[in-house]
């Protein structure tokens, strides 16, 4: 196989430069936490969407960082978003992560970890 494609000792090899620092920019101390925005969308027939009432003032006390908005279908002239497909539906920055009855805390630390 070296007679097919012969090495000239003599070309320079590429640098090795395991020695030297990672040149990576250090991000700031603190950095902002992401901006997240948690839609549910209920209905006023809707009885889980009733029993998650007290769910929704939980999270705004316990994720103060999210804007957390409450769109009712059944309120004259709501435009839920066009990718729900049941109610209650949970979006996250437009994104349906959830539908039904969520547990509360499994729900907190999946926003956690998107917003650290």
């Amino acid at each position: 196989m070296s007679q097919l494609s012969p090495r000239d000792s003599a070309a320079p090899t590429l640098p090795h430069r395991h020695d030297l620092a990672p040149n990576f920019t250090a991000p700031p101390d603190k950095m902002p936490p992401r901006a997240l925005q948690l839609e549910i969308v209920v209905g006023g027939h809707c009885p889980v969407c009733q029993a998650n009432l007290p769910m929704i003032d939980a999270l705004r006390r316990e994720l103060p960082h999210v804007d957390i908005r409450v769109i009712d279908v059944d309120a004259p002239g709501s435009h839920p978003p066009k990718n729900v497909i049941a109610i209650p539906s949970f979006l996250l920055n437009g994104y349906l992560v959830a539908t039904g009855n969520p547990n509360l805390d499994e729900l907190k630390s999946f926003i956690r970890t998107l917003s650290n």
